[in-house]
């Protein structure tokens, strides 16, 4: 499989360096002097980790970060390393149909949990459009960490795309299924409207992300090249016990893509229906699984198209690791992240574990399945006046079975009603009616002739 090259890009007007614990502001200023630039030069901070973001002219960078190299109170300085979304457009119509969740048993799963909202899952990437009608009520207030404000908003594109794959509203009659229906989303804007980030950016939203409630990351970015802030604020949030999951690359290489490089992170790649690995996946050991690479997703505006990628596959094995900490609230990082491994489907060389099972992970983690359907049982009679009886029920998407059985008549009708007949039957006890049905509110009609009748009509259908 030929991987295309993907050439490491950095900041040119920006070093990361971090000092010794304590040194005082004096001492730091005083080294940041020598080095060639002023104190004000500090453009940003990464709280917990102790490091700055230092803004210098392109033409003494070099020089600059030799410098503090070389000063005894730092523990470390470097370029900042560029960062950039990770999705591939399709040219195949038949990608737009919804197989991936499917194709990895989440319809199974969603017997045992559909999410919950003390469930946070952190989206770092372009922001996300939180007034889309599959996305109202879902997310929370994140943060802007490219333009430094409390408004995560998209302006791109991709990270509404990841939120509606991970997370959207789900058996609600509209738009798509998310793999994780009533998780909580955080928004971390750390991509621009170019789809490029920082590792001081990304590093910052780790941190913060951690900070304020989440239990996993999602990271649907990525770049050949990393750095020591970027690998300090993926060991704090590992720390802390909370779950990472970032996109393996879209090269189709073996080169390690960064933070899914990371060991306490799981790398993922993409796979068709077929579970065959997609050309443009990245591959080989250092990539752990893979998940379902073209999904529906929202548009910003208000539409849905086709989304592929590792970006695409990504949000799926993190909404699944949602279903996982929803069904086990206590279990640890280990816990899940032994679950997914160990119940992937092995689909050969080409990643360590394979493809992502959803109800196989639930299992593994001991999850018991709850019930998704509701049985009614109705006792009736007809008169000659009236000639029917209706019954309302509002009604989940999935099988639906009515059963009709009667005395005191030779023939009734059973028909089944949304709008307008969906099902009829007629004939001698008992009458039935078994389909699959999209969730709506159905009437359930029994008709007679005129000739009394007592029946018992027993309908099961999924919960709305």
């Amino acid at each position: 499989m030929a991987g295309r090259h993907v050439s490491l890009r950095v900041v040119p007007d920006e070093l990361i360096v971090k000092f010794d614990p304590g040194t005082p502001k004096r001492v730091l200023n005083r080294i940041l002097t020598r080095a060639g630039v002023t104190p004000e030069s500090v453009v940003g901070r990464i709280g917990d980790l102790g490091v700055r973001v230092i803004h210098v002219t392109p033409a003494m960078r070099g020089c600059v970060l030799a410098a503090l190299k070389s000063s005894g109170a730092v523990q470390y300085a470097e370029k900042d390393v560029v960062m950039t979304a990770l999705d591939t457009v399709p040219d195949d119509p038949r990608w737009s149909a919804q197989w991936g969740p499917k194709r990895i048993g989440a319809p199974r799963a969603w017997d045992s949990t559909r999410g919950s909202s003390g469930v946070v899952i952190a989206v770092l990437d372009t922001g996300v459009d939180s007034h889309l009608a599959d996305l109202s009520g879902r997310v929370l207030s994140g943060y802007d960490f490219v333009n430094n404000d409390s408004n995560p908003n998209d302006d791109q594109g991709h990270g509404t795309a990841v939120a509606g794959v991970l997370g959207a509203h789900t058996n609600n009659g509209e738009g798509q299924a998310g793999m994780c229906w009533t998780c909580s989303l955080l928004p971390v804007k750390v991509l621009d409207e170019h789809n490029d980030g920082t590792t001081s950016t990304i590093a910052e939203g780790i941190v913060w992300a951690v900070d304020h409630g989440a239990r996993i990351i999602n990271m649907s970015l990525g770049g050949p090249g990393t750095s020591q802030a970027l690998t300090d604020a993926v060991a704090y949030a590992a720390s802390k016990g909370v779950l990472m999951f970032a996109a393996a690359g879209n090269n189709g290489s073996t080169t390690p893509f960064y933070p899914a490089a990371y060991p306490q992170v799981v790398s993922v790649g993409g796979t068709d229906s077929s579970d065959r690995l997609y050309p443009w996946s990245d591959y080989v050991s250092w990539v752990q699984v893979t998940g379902p690479g073209c999904n529906v997703a929202p548009l910003r505006d208000g539409s849905y198209g086709d989304f592929c990628g590792t970006s695409s596959a990504t949000p799926v094995v993190s909404g699944l690791a949602g279903l996982a900490l929803a069904a086990k609230p206590n279990a640890s990082v280990s816990d899940v992240y032994s679950a997914i491994r160990e119940s992937a489907k092995a689909i050969g060389s080409s990643v360590e574990f394979g493809r992502v099972d959803a109800a196989g992970t639930l299992s593994k983690l001991g999850a018991a399945p709850v019930s998704s359907s509701s049985t009614s049982t109705i006792k009736g009679t007809l008169d000659p006046d009236p000639t029917s009886r209706s019954y309302k029920r509002d009604i989940g998407a999935g099988s639906l079975t009515l059963r009709l059985s009667f005395t005191g008549a030779r023939t009734l009708t059973l028909e089944l009603v949304k709008g307008e007949t969906v099902a009829r039957v007629s004939g001698p006890s008992p009458l039935r009616i078994a389909r699959r049905v999209q969730r709506g509110t159905y009437r359930f009609v029994v008709k007679g002739s005129g000739t009394r009748a007592s029946f018992t009509l027993v309908a099961s259908y999924p919960k709305p």
